[in-house]
């Protein structure tokens, strides 16, 4: 082999890739013996292969094998392979603007290649200034795979500037137009991998998660993964990025975006509460429920092993609610979500094994049994001990205030997850949840522009504490009409409907439209949860109580509803219209 010819090598290296090494070996020798001759034989070679056209694999292989030697530099003879390199870079520049596409294409793979293989090499300035211009124009050529390769040579040659941004670099911004305005997916996909990342760059990367092609969001989410740290990103983008990902259509996007979510895991010291709290749960609270479902269901968490192993530390911590000098100990709001979703995931579990071993028969329903028997000792070890105990804790945090309702209400949803038998426990959570029901609107309320998030969950807990749904619509309804009206009115006698105009604006006016509103929501709930007519008016027609429920039915219509509807606050008139 130490015979052939230039030529004989290009053929050779063509067969595998396992002889570029020696290929490569013995070309450097005869470029040493004789430079200038080497040079015309390689290029003549070289011409040949920028004729095959895209998809020949023993032209691939030659591609490869011309970028590795053009860039390796041997030891001793650095100037040499530096001077072939710039040589070879500016003989290929020459037919940059070829007629033949076949052509254009193979000089700006090979380029792209070079440059991305060349590391801390040295280039001209003049050279790299040529490859911009040129790269520039290739850019906009009318074959999308000379475009590919025209932006993949111009990935080094971005300056990220004084700031470190690359906010003042052409050749980013000419990227960032290539993201928004090119056709072809590919040219997209290669824009996106070449981009310089920063913060100012981020959004332009962002945007790419919802590209309207499977393959672009899914490079979308590679990049974030591996060129980016979840520090670099806000709070909004995280909770976008994941969002957009675990819901994609396309199972590898979601593949992909698992995988960035189990990174941020890891960058999160394989913390599940750390990584919470990166999301702010308040305001993304779905998106973090599904983050740790997501890790539940993939292996990232394993929920059995931290139920039985961390349970002191979750809703089992003897020392949360318990009064101290500064106040009453509470856990945060990200660790009382992961708690909550942790005991709803070992709840549904536990059910489905459950449901599997009594349809099952055999070792299958054996095995059912015996997983759902691990799921529910899991369940009982990471939920509160009574249903009295959870709904302490709820009264600790409701106290604490309205930035507290959030974890109050993740809290009320693990009614559905405890044995309500208990007729103690449930008592106190039924007096529990009227107290809080009938509280005047605080800052977070509904009453004073809250979501209705903390009113819902509260009537979603009575739903399943209190005996009949007959009974919570009406304590919904006394609810209502003693926070609309003073409470010796509503004990008095006669007609106390509320008269008078309430638009002035005074703290009084404030307060008192608060209160109303308040008090609107709750006759809506009592509404909506009413199955039928039946469901207010009690469970015996030509009963007491049903006369009672008609009264009080027609009484809150009278002195809360009607009145609400022929306000001039506009506020008063939309809830009581609804």
């Amino acid at each position: 082999m130490s015979t052939l010819s230039v030529a004989q090598v290009f053929n050779e290296c063509q067969a595998s890739v396992t002889l570029h090494k020696k290929c490569a070996h013995l070309l450097s020798k005869r470029r040493q013996e004789t430079p200038d001759v080497f040079f015309n034989d390689f290029c003549a070679c070289l011409k040949h292969v920028l004729l095959v056209q895209k998809g020949d694999a023993d032209a691939e292989r030659v591609v490869k094998f011309v970028t590795t030697f053009a860039t390796a530099r041997e030891s001793g003879n650095e100037d040499i392979c530096d001077e072939f390199l710039e040589n070879t870079l500016s003989f290929l520049l020459d037919y940059v603007t070829a007629t033949d596409k076949t052509v254009r294409y193979r000089v700006c793979q090979i380029i792209a290649g070079i440059l991305n293989d060349a590391g801390e090499t040295e280039i001209s300035d003049d050279l790299l200034e040529r490859i911009q211009l040129d790269m520039t124009k290739r850019v906009r050529d009318k074959f999308p795979p000379v475009r590919v390769h025209a932006i993949r040579s111009l990935a080094r040659l971005q300056d990220s500037g004084e700031e470190g941004d690359f906010r003042e670099d052409p050749v980013t911004a000419l990227l960032e137009q290539v993201l928004l305005t090119e056709r072809s997916k590919d040219v997209r996909k290669a824009a996106l991998g070449s981009i310089g990342t920063s913060d100012f760059t981020l959004e332009m990367v962002v945007e790419r998660t919802k590209d309207i092609n499977e393959e672009v969001r899914r490079i979308a989410f590679m990049v974030l993964r591996e060129k980016l740290s979840i520090k670099h990103l806000s709070m909004q983008q995280r909770a976008t990025v994941l969002q957009r990902g675990l819901l994609d259509r396309d199972l590898k996007v979601q593949k992909e975006c698992r995988s960035l979510l189990f990174h941020w895991l890891q960058e999160s010291n394989d913390d599940p509460v750390v990584l919470l709290r990166a999301l702010d749960v308040e305001t993304h609270e779905a998106v973090a429920e599904r983050v740790l479902q997501e890790l539940f269901t993939e292996g990232g968490i394993k929920p059995v092993h931290v139920a039985l192993t961390q349970a002191s530390q979750g809703l089992r911590n003897d020392k949360v609610g318990v009064p101290t000098e500064s106040g009453v100990a509470l856990l945060d709001t990200e660790t009382v979500l992961f708690w909550r979703v942790l005991c709803e995931y070992l709840h549904r579990a536990a059910q489905e094994r459950g449901t599997d071993a009594a349809t099952a028969c055999g070792t299958t329903a054996v095995v059912a049994a015996a997983s759902a028997g691990d799921l529910l000792e899991a369940l009982e070890a990471a939920l509160p001990a009574t249903v009295a105990t959870l709904f302490d804790l709820v009264a600790a945090y409701a106290a604490a205030g309205s930035e507290r309702h959030f974890a109050a209400r993740q809290l009320l949803r693990l009614t559905r997850c405890l044995e309500l038998a208990d007729t103690t426990g449930r008592q106190a959570a039924m007096q529990l949840l009227h107290r809080l029901l009938g509280e005047p609107p605080v800052e977070g309320s509904f009453g004073l522009g809250g979501d209705e998030s903390w009113e819902r969950a509260l009537v979603d807990a009575a739903s399943l504490v209190y005996d009949a749904p007959s009974t919570l619509h009406r304590a919904l309804l006394e609810s209502a009409l003693a926070m609309a009206l003073p409470q010796a009115a509503v004990e008095g006698e006669g007609s106390t409907a509320i008269s008078g105009e309430v638009a002035e604006g005074g703290p009084e006016d404030e307060a008192r439209v608060a209160r109303w509103m308040q008090s609107l929501l709750l006759v809506v709930l009592a509404l909506e949860g009413a199955a039928s007519e039946q469901g207010l008016r009690g469970a015996a027609r030509g009963s007491s109580m049903e006369d009672e429920s008609a009264l009080l039915l027609e009484r809150v219509m009278s002195e809360v509803v009607l009145p609400a509807v022929q306000n001039s606050a506009a506020p008063l008139r939309r809830e009581g219209l609804r």
